[in-house]
Parts: structure tokens; sequence; C-alpha cells
């Protein structure tokens, strides 16, 4: 049995399943689409070359599709670090904390992921 308080603050877990009507099949499936779209290094490489409005759309995106799917750590510092570059700040901090949620919720996710299919297995 999943215990969603396992995967917070990075996952909400009943928020995701709510938004899909408790479809967990369906979000076992974004969720692995999620993880292939995770795009760290591509934001990076853009901000380093100084692309700011490229890469300020690519955080954008990732924010939204976290959003979507109640990966909250990862909603919460994609949005920090989207303000950030729209202000012309300095985004290695930013940067930097979003790369570490994003190797923790990678773990997570794909521990979830598995739990997920188990109990559709077992169904």
């Amino acid at each position: 049995m999943i215990n969603p308080a396992d995967f917070m603050p990075y996952i909400d877990i009943n928020e995701g399943l709510s938004r899909l009507m408790n479809n967990k099949k369906l979000y076992g499936r974004l969720l692995k689409s999620y993880l292939t779209q995770i795009n760290y290094d591509d934001i990076a490489a853009k901000l380093v070359a100084g692309e700011f409005e490229p890469a300020r759309e690519a955080i954008h995106t990732f924010k939204g599709v976290s959003a979507n799917l109640s990966i909250a750590e990862n909603y919460h510092l994609s949005a920090a670090l989207e303000a950030t570059v729209k202000q012309a700040g300095d985004y290695k901090g930013a940067l930097a904390a979003l790369k570490v949620s994003i190797d923790k919720t990678t773990v997570l996710l794909n521990t979830l992921i598995t739990q997920i299919d188990a109990e559709l297995a077992a169904v």
C-alpha cells in the first residue's frame, strides 16, 4: 500500500491522484513520462550560455508539468528559478536547489511508480 507521507514534500500523491479522478494507471503513466521529460541539463546549459528567454520558457514548461502532477517541490523551486531568471537575478543558487530536488524526486518517482505498478498488478 502506498503511503503518501513517504513522498512529501516532493510529491503530493493525494493531490495528483485527485486531479486524475484517482486513476492510478494514468497517474503512473504520466509520472513515467515526466521522468523522461526532466530537462535540467538543457535548462542549465541555456542559462550558462546566456540564453535567458529560452531557459525561462523551458523552466516555465517544467513548472507547469510539475504542478499538474503535484510534484510539489519541483514546482516551487522551478517557480523560484523562473522568477529569478525573469528578473535577471543571480540564478545559480535557485538552479542548484532545483537540481537537488530533481535528483531526490527522481528516486522517489521510481519508487512510487514501482509501487503503483505492483498495486495495479495485484488487482
